[in-house]
């Protein structure tokens, strides 16, 4: 018996409870030194988006269909979002915590052991093996696009999560008499959707396994209708989504594709992708060598299950990411639904490694190797974003500073220079515009028309132009910002 081979014989024999805690324990020692970080780090505009719902939630109410943002002008800051359920559940823990960071941040890291628990059952039921199971929760454990995104509050990972539960009970459902299994998979896929679209991608598979293959026809008809009700109540969710926006001038979430654009950018995205990010960032160097494998395996040795379940999976994934490959190519969360695929061929290479090592004992040793290293390369990769986070201390310290130059929390406020519509706002703890050193003239007259009061400004060049000076006084400094009131 080669060395694999035990290793296997031992996951086989062990409970799976043990198995699933020791993922989950190794996961939260990974993350817990940052879990008290403000949102600093990558696409720290979109981290604060959705913490300034989250906040106005708890300090505006708690009414799901009325999401509100800081960046709202003279309007009630609310828009049209993604269903809520992340904000809200961040709202939740600060009912009962207070705004603190580590509220959000451990919110998502319950998201994350959602999937990591989901993710062992779905492999589970797709290849039958305990040992596989472990080994894909394994794989998406130390993928750094998932490790990284575990506790930065975005809806990415809560979607996946319901993704993962979704793919397990569609799966499980074949083999089960009972209702269970559809309707888990319902509501899994439902939610999922509305967290994020992008879930829909497995309406494909479920479409092949509830209508396509149940023989009988009644079956196939209540399938589709009750996958049609599922399509409507998102489609019908991004609709008011819709209205929000127009009805209260907020365009604050971008909820539309990123379709046309330049054929010049497909090159550049796809070398990216599938060069870069794909072995570098979505799976992680030695796991991509079993990736290879299995990609191998699965035009030579793969059951047929396995194929039909991917390709299913693939297609629309493929649609998705012709639909918004721009984002691609500076949101590297956009390819979180892209992740069970991987991580079934990544255990499919793993899988066919271990039928080799039968023959060949040095590649045994070679599939242990790269399982020694697999958590110590995603890790460093995932983590390292975290180290290089820099901290803004003038961003940190600037809400303090305005209550004491400020004490009206309710006057709106221009916050510059923010390219963003989130960031400045939602350090300050303030509602109003967001601006930068290129506003126009015209832009800057009709806000202070529209009730704002107070410009806090970190741009010189700003301050300084002569179209903007006879509007501005300065009344205090706080680091690099300095605070004037406005007058038309």
């Amino acid at each position: 018996m080669h060395s694999l081979e035990k290793l296997t014989v031992k996951i086989e024999r062990t409970r799976p409870i043990i198995l699933i805690v020791v993922l989950l324990l190794l996961h939260t020692l990974l993350h817990f030194k940052y879990l008290d970080l403000p949102p600093v780090g990558f696409h720290q505009w979109r981290q604060t988006q959705t913490l300034s719902v989250a906040r106005n939630f708890y300090e505006e109410g708690m009414n799901v269909f009325q999401p509100r943002v800081d960046n709202r002008g003279q309007y009630s800051g609310i828009t049209g979002v993604e269903f809520p359920v992340v904000n809200y559940f961040i709202a939740m823990g600060y009912e009962v915590f207070g705004l603190h960071s580590y509220v959000e941040r451990t919110v998502l890291l319950l998201f994350s052991f959602i999937v990591i628990v989901a993710c062992y059952s779905f492999i589970g039921e797709l290849f039958g093996k305990q040992w596989l199971a472990f080994a894909g929760a394994f794989f998406l454990s130390f993928s750094p696009l998932f490790s990284y995104y575990s506790i930065v509050v975005l809806p990415d990972v809560p979607s996946l999560a319901l993704m993962f539960m979704a793919l397990y009970f569609l799966l499980h459902d074949r083999t089960n008499e009972s209702a269970f299994p559809s309707v888990g998979f319902l509501i899994s896929i439902t939610v999922a959707a509305l967290v994020k679209i992008y879930a829909f991608i497995i309406m494909l598979p479920a479409g092949y396994y509830y209508i396509y293959k149940r023989p009988n026809r009644s079956d196939k008809l209540k399938s589709l209708l009750l996958l049609s009700v599922s399509f409507v109540i998102v489609l019908l969710w991004y609709l008011y989504a819709r209205y929000l926006s127009e009805v209260h001038h907020n365009f604050d979430f971008r909820l539309e594709p990123n379709f046309p654009y330049s054929a010049a950018l497909i090159p550049q995205v796809l070398k990216k992708v599938f060069v870069q990010w794909l072995p570098e960032l979505y799976i992680n160097y030695p796991a991509f060598i079993l990736f290879l494998v299995g990609c191998y395996a699965l035009g030579r040795t793969s059951s047929s299950a396995t194929k039909t379940f991917l390709w299913l999976y693939l297609l629309p994934f493929a649609a998705y990411f012709v639909f918004f490959l721009p984002m691609f190519d500076i949101h590297d969360y956009y390819a979180m639904p892209v992740l069970p695929a991987l991580v079934v061929i990544s255990v499919l290479g793993l899988k066919t490694v271990s039928e080799y090592a039968q023959q060949k004992r040095w590649v045994a040793g070679m599939a242990i190797g790269l399982l020694v290293i697999v958590p110590i390369v995603g890790s460093v990769r995932a983590l390292s974003r975290f180290e290089g986070a820099t901290i803004d201390e003038d961003l940190m310290a600037i809400e303090h500073c305005l209550d004491k130059a400020l004490p009206d929390k309710q006057a709106l406020v221009i916050a510059a220079n923010d390219d963003s519509p989130s960031i400045y706002l939602y350090f300050m703890h303030r509602k109003g515009w967001h601006a930068t050193a290129s506003t126009s003239t015209e832009e800057c007259q009709r806000m202070i028309q529209d009730g704002a009061r107070y410009l806090i400004c970190d741009s010189r060049n700003l301050e300084a132009r002569e179209d903007i000076r006879p509007h501005i006084t300065e009344i205090a400094t706080c680091g690099r910002f300095n605070i004037f009131t406005l007058k038309e």
